[in-house]
């Protein structure tokens, strides 16, 4: 408890900064009063917190929560903090209509927390004009020769408000899209479920492995090879399966989509006989799935190879991460730990990794296509 008896404490601003602080009629009975008291005397400014040694601990600092943990001749430390909380994580795989606008102003007064979420009633009407010719500064992803840049924009706070009531109309575009695309994909595993005729694979490129050697020399980190990966999952009326497709050929491209596809789909015909109808959903990257190459081998060489299984082709692009991302980093973190501990003292190829895979991840199917 609080005491009447006046109090002295040791407040340390900095490691070459110690005042001390006279409190004649005692200490505060909350740490706000406590506070206006170190911001007065000290001549501080902006927000702190308070830490004080605590015994239990061996004087170390904690947070100060109640100042009935004081002493009469106690210590105090500051700690600054900053206006805005800063984000401890970075946001990764963020499409570009999901993407958020950090301001210079405080915009969360007029449009919430998440401008990112903004949607096309936001309250303009309640913004003051003078505020509206508020000096800004912003930053946004514009493409500069196909490639995505974040650039810095300066403007009022109106002109913020216009490019995010574009951005608005785009993202929920997006999201109606995206949540329809989701609720298919969705009633088809559950078909899949109960149909021995229907099974739904989803397939993509991971990024490729990069081979590394433990205790490697300097000059080997710009000689490393890589290895595609090239991971799917299929859901049938039984367990998902796994599959990883590996290739030396660093082509990402629609003859190495052709040509994985087929390997995966003979394996999925020789397990599920009485398949007839197939939904493969991926990406739309062009230079891999949507395209009209693909349309031809669907049509032509995929027929005669498959000429009773009916394929129904499905694109979504920019919705986040999902099943076949998680196959293709288990595999290449599965490899690059044997690696590491030395369980694999070579993988440089897909041959190699291919080995090491095959027995790190016993529930994935890693098969091996040496020449495209």
């Amino acid at each position: 408890m609080a005491g009447k008896a006046s109090a002295k404490l040791l407040v340390i601003l900095s490691p070459e900064d110690s005042r001390k602080l006279l409190l004649p009629n005692g200490i505060p009975e909350s740490v706000e009063e406590l506070n206006d008291n170190v911001r007065k005397d000290c001549g501080l400014n902006g927000k702190f917190r308070l830490q004080y040694q605590d015994r239990d601990f061996g004087d170390a600092f904690v947070n100060l929560t109640q100042t009935g943990e004081l002493d009469h001749f106690g210590t105090l430390k500051v700690i600054p903090l900053p206006d805005v909380e800063p984000s401890t994580t970075q946001a990764k795989s963020r499409c570009r209509h999901q993407r958020r606008v950090p301001l210079e102003v405080p915009l969360i007064k007029y449009l919430g927390e998440d401008v990112s979420c903004l949607i096309k009633e936001y309250p303009e009407s309640h913004i003051p004009e003078e505020d509206k010719q508020m000096k800004v500064t912003w930053y946004t992803w514009e493409a500069t020769g196909g490639l995505p840049n974040k650039v810095q924009k300066s403007g009022t706070l109106g002109d913020v408000l216009d490019s995010l009531k574009t951005a608005a109309t785009q993202f929920l575009n997006h999201c109606f899209v995206k949540r329809n695309q989701s609720t298919f994909f969705q009633a088809k595993r559950k078909q899949s479920k109960t149909d021995k005729e229907t099974v739904v694979l989803k397939v993509d490129f991971a990024e490729n492995y990069t081979a590394a050697y433990q205790d490697q020399i300097q000059s080997a980190y710009w000689h490393q090879k890589q290895v595609t990966v090239f991971p799917s999952v299929l859901w049938s009326d039984g367990e998902p399966e796994s599959y990883a497709i590996v290739s030396d050929s660093l082509e990402h491209d629609k003859r190495s989509v052709s040509t994985f596809l087929t390997k995966i789909v003979l394996d999925v015909r020789e397990k599920h006989p009485a398949m007839r109808v197939m939904h493969i959903f991926s990406d739309g990257a062009a230079s891999q799935f949507k395209n009209k190459f693909i349309w031809c081998f669907m049509s032509t060489t995929f027929k005669e190879l498959f000429p009773t299984l009916k394929v129904q082709w499905h694109f979504a692009t920019s919705h986040g991460k999902g099943a076949v991302d998680g196959v293709g980093a288990t595999v290449k973190r599965a490899v690059n730990t044997d690696v590491l501990s030395r369980q694999a003292i070579l993988v440089t190829d897909a041959a190699s990794f291919a080995d090491s895979a095959k027995k790190s991840c016993p529930n994935i199917k890693i098969k091996i296509h040496r020449n495209l």
